[in-house]
């Protein structure tokens, strides 16, 4: 029995060991079996979630895909087309290069488009401008081109009008040229009269140029004849000695002469110096007056004709221009230049005691010729030089029977 209730309390304690298993077993089966339910469920949800991923990245993926392909800047070869960075900013920089007007704030495209259309705008508006005054220089080009052609088409018209005038005129031109033969020949006659009536006329004048000369013969006898009674030149007087020899040096052609200041004599004055008698005309030498005294003067001896006929004591001295007696007149005709201008030949003649005057009166005694005239009294250049000879004063003073001296004659009495 004993035994029998050993074995019936082992089986019972299996019974409960293999219960108690038995439930653990049932309870970790339980908490397992909801473990994996869990397990399962976050599983599902994380591939919901990766699904979900998947899809946003392929999603952002096809956008940034598009925005590449909208903005450009990738290179062809990559699938993921994939935005280079630096070719951006290079095309950036690019488009500010192109359009300097963008603002220096406008970073990225998006602010860049903006202000490119704005400027597109504008540009548009100045082509538009553009287009219109092209238009308007069409249009005026247009006008001026029909213009053109209208005047071309009325020049043409005159060109052929005055062709059929010049065809009428070669036709009328045999007929004009009989006209003018018969007016030449008219003309021939008509100067062959003329001829006759030159040919009387030349005769005319020549007994009247004969007549001429027999007046001109005359007065030029008068002349002579009033000249031959002018004292200034002295005629008769012109062999009456100014001066005589006192001395002469023995070593230096130097002496002294017998007339001084107290005869208006002056420096400068030349002589001609003749033989003591006074009776010949031969000019041993010249003598030019050097220094002046009150009675006397010292003489400078020069042009010698002879060596062995010298100068000696007593010999006398000839000047045309040189009178001791009273005042004098002259009057200048012609241009004066070279040695002497007109302003210092008046001063030497004023030392020689001669007044020269503005023009020729009653008391003038003396024409002094200059070279020809080559302007008028009013400084205008003349056509031809004009001598002396021809003007007016030289006739009224050959009329009044004046003195007329020449220049160069002026120089041989008087040294500059």
């Amino acid at each position: 029995m004993r035994a029998n209730r050993g074995a019936a309390r082992v089986s019972l304690i299996w019974l409960i060991v293999t219960l108690v298993f038995a439930f653990v077993a049932i309870f970790f089966g339980y908490v397992s079996q909801d473990d994996l339910s869990k397990e399962r469920k976050r599983l599902e949800e994380a591939e919901a979630k990766r699904v979900a991923a998947e899809a946003k990245l392929l999603e952002m993926d096809d956008k940034r895909r598009a925005s590449s392909e909208l903005l450009g800047f990738f290179d062809p070869n990559d699938l993921a087309r994939t935005v280079n960075v630096d070719l951006a900013k290079t095309g950036l920089t690019e488009l500010r290069g192109v359009f300097p007007e963008l603002p220096a704030d406008v970073k990225n495209f998006q602010a860049a488009l903006p202000a490119i259309a704005a400027e597109r705008t504008k540009l548009v508006d100045q082509i538009d401008q553009l287009r219109n005054e092209i238009s308007g220089l069409r249009s005026e080009l247009e006008t001026e081109r029909s213009a053109r052609t209208r005047d071309l088409a009325e020049k043409d018209k005159s060109i052929a009008d005055l062709r059929n005038q010049l065809r009428d005129e070669q036709a009328n031109g045999e007929e004009r040229a009989s006209e003018l033969q018969d007016r030449l020949a008219a003309a021939e006659a008509q100067n062959n009269e003329l001829d006759q009536e030159l040919r009387g006329v030349r005769r005319s004048l020549e007994e009247l140029g004969r007549d001429k000369d027999r007046q001109i013969a005359y007065l030029q006898a008068t002349l002579k004849s009033a000249n031959g009674k002018l004292g200034f030149l002295k005629g008769e007087a012109a062999e009456t000695a100014d001066a005589r020899v006192l001395s002469v040096s023995k070593n230096l052609p130097i002496g002294w002469i017998d007339v001084g200041s107290t005869q208006r004599l002056t420096e400068g004055l030349r002589f001609s110096i003749r033989s003591g008698g006074g009776l010949s005309k031969h000019i041993k030498g010249q003598a030019t007056v050097v220094q002046v005294e009150a009675g006397m003067a010292k003489i400078e001896i020069s042009d010698l004709t002879d060596e062995f006929d010298p100068i000696v004591p007593g010999d006398v001295l000839f000047n045309p221009l040189f009178d001791p007696s009273g005042p004098r007149n002259a009057v200048l005709a012609g241009r004066f230049a070279g040695a002497l201008s007109e302003a210092e030949l008046r001063l030497v003649l004023a030392n020689m005691g001669i007044t020269v005057q503005d023009r020729l009166d009653q008391n003038t005694n003396l024409l002094i010729l200059g070279g020809d005239l080559y302007t008028d009294a009013e400084g205008e250049p003349l056509e031809e030089p004009l001598k002396p000879s021809q003007l007016p004063v030289y006739s009224e003073a050959e009329a009044q029977g004046v003195a007329i001296v020449s220049y160069n004659e002026l120089r041989g009495a008087f040294k500059f």
